[in-house]
């Protein structure tokens, strides 16, 4: 008896703790990794949009730790300051997600003089809340508006 519950404590015990793990996050080591950037390869994606009125440029950065778990982070800077993923600084990112396609669209709105720009970050279609590791909502006198992207047939909805 003794050796069947040895047994499943030594199997049961380590697969539940790592389910559990897991399902906290669909990135589990992200939050462990995400200050210690120079042990992942990170790439610039080409995407790299201006502001309507040409003061802010986006940059969007794939973290991939381990050659298994990826991120995708989104920097907003001034469009005149110098950008080098060398440099970057995570709590600086106004938006990480898990995983290498999270991201579907970055997209500017125009706005009356008085307001701040709006940008629009559009999010993969069936992207759980797990999956999203933080969202400013603005950036200096940038308001940030991650929405999902509709599937074929289905609305938008915000966060």
């Amino acid at each position: 008896m003794r050796a069947w519950l040895f047994v499943l404590l030594a199997i049961a015990l380590p697969l539940l703790a790592g389910l559990l793990w897991h399902h906290a996050s669909d990135n589990p080591v992200w939050p462990l990794m995400r200050n210690s950037l120079d042990r992942c390869e990170l790439r610039d994606a080409p995407l790299s949009p201006l502001s309507p009125d040409g003061s802010y440029r986006v940059h969007v950065v794939q973290a991939t730790c381990f050659g298994r778990f990826s991120e995708t982070l989104v920097f907003v800077t001034d469009a005149a300051d110098p950008w080098s993923l060398a440099s970057i600084n995570p709590d600086h990112a106004v938006l990480e997600i898990a995983g290498l396609r999270s991201l579907d669209a970055i997209d500017w709105q125009e706005t009356a003089d008085e307001h701040a720009p709006i940008l629009q970050l559009w999010i993969a279609p069936r992207a759980s809340s797990h999956q999203i590791h933080r969202i400013e909502r603005i950036w200096h006198t940038v308001t940030i508006q991650p929405r999902t992207s509709a599937d074929a047939g289905a609305g938008r909805f915000d966060y």
